[in-house]
């Protein structure tokens, strides 16, 4: 987990660590463990901070999964979740060849 990137994307929200803790429904001191890496998040937990801080999917895969899953640049704004089926739509493309 890359704690700095999370401690940077939640000042940079204008969130607290106490905004954060009551967002989980856990205590100051437990999320402060959390977001120092000394506790893991569970995958609802790394939902609700991924909605509280707007983090993108690549942030979410930077922060939480050290860009092990196969998706998400964390400096485009969806990662790279949409395939090139969405990027020649995006383009102007149609859905089908030669349409």
């Amino acid at each position: 987990m890359n704690t700095t990137e999370l401690m940077v994307e939640r000042i940079r929200s204008g969130k607290t660590r106490r905004d954060i803790a009551n967002a989980l429904e856990i205590s100051y001191d437990a999320y402060r463990r959390k977001e120092a890496g000394l506790v893991s998040f569970n995958p609802d937990q790394i939902i609700v901070v991924a909605t509280e801080l707007g983090l993108t999917a690549g942030k979410i895969n930077l922060i939480f999964f050290d860009m092990k899953l196969p998706i998400g640049n964390p400096d485009e704004p969806y990662g790279d979740l949409a395939g090139p089926l969405d990027q020649s739509i995006a383009q102007g493309g149609t859905e089908k060849n030669g349409a």
